[in-house]
């Protein structure tokens, strides 16, 4: 199934419409056809490129991996045409980037995104990046790279709970999610916040800075429910105890996410606050 929606004027792929809508038109997809919701993939081309880069750093859950062709992140950090936001590099873990640019590309040449690959490089994305020779701002090269594009998106499917997982916001009201984690209130409102989890069977380890409180979302096919829970923050015991399942959470995040794949029936909210 391939989709094809458009952007206009008033709403350009970075905008928070669109964090909106692209996932609405993926939710009725679901609800229509029998989508393998670890194979969604999001491709974009040019502005749609940088498009992809928005969703990859601010609100990746629903997506196994990102193809943004002749596009270029940097657009996303000015204040004049990409909304002024500042990229977190930590929330592009676990999400694969294919990347292609053009050499001779008016407007995003490959050699402008040196820095920005040395950063995927030296953080430890995972990223294939191309550059096409002599390659200009269009997609004439498509056809010759098909096959390696699908071979990609094969290879490397979403896993739906993954046990380590971090996010970085620096907003409470929306891209505040990865997965199972949320954040849902920050320490300093000018200030981003960091949460890093990693899920040991039924032990959750967490590195918060400038988190007052978050949220863990349980799903029966990570943790197991007849027995304790426990979560360290910062190497303190916040929570240590049993925890109910709840027809409500299941319902809630079934009805916002459409995913078989990702079924959370417990919530369990951590405060840092005393």
């Amino acid at each position: 199934i391939i989709v094809i929606p458009f952007a206009w004027a008033e709403a350009y792929w970075w905008q928070d419409s669109q964090s909106e809508n692209i996932p609405a038109i993926l939710n009725e997809l679901k609800a229509t056809y029998n989508v393998d919701e670890n194979r969604v993939t999001m491709t974009g081309i040019s502005d749609g490129g940088t498009g992809a880069y928005f969703f990859a750093f601010k609100q990746p859950t629903q997506w196994a991996a990102f193809l943004p062709y002749i596009g270029h992140p940097g657009v996303l950090r000015s204040q004049q045409s990409g909304g002024g936001y500042r990229l977190y590099f930590e929330n592009l873990m676990n999400k694969p980037l294919y990347i292609v640019n053009g050499e001779n590309d008016r407007l995003y040449p490959a050699a402008s995104l040196d820095s920005f690959i040395q950063i995927l490089q030296d953080v430890g994305v995972s990223y294939t990046w191309t550059v096409i020779e002599e390659g200009e701002h269009n997609t004439s090269w498509l056809p010759d790279y098909q096959a390696v594009i699908e071979e990609f998106k094969a290879d490397n499917p979403r896993d739906p709970l993954p046990a380590n997982i971090q996010w970085v916001a620096d907003r409470t009201d929306r891209y505040n999610r990865n997965h199972w984690i949320e954040i849902n209130e920050m320490t300093e409102a000018d200030r981003p916040s960091l949460l890093q989890v990693t899920r040991t069977g039924n032990q959750f380890e967490v590195d918060a800075r400038g988190v007052d409180r978050f949220t863990l979302l349980l799903s029966p096919d990570a943790v197991d429910f007849d027995l304790p829970l426990r979560v360290v923050v910062n190497g303190e015991s916040k929570f240590d105890g049993m925890v109910e399942q709840s027809e409500e959470t299941l319902l809630d995040y079934a009805t916002q996410d459409l995913d078989r794949t990702m079924l959370f029936t417990a919530k369990l909210n951590v405060s840092l606050v005393d």
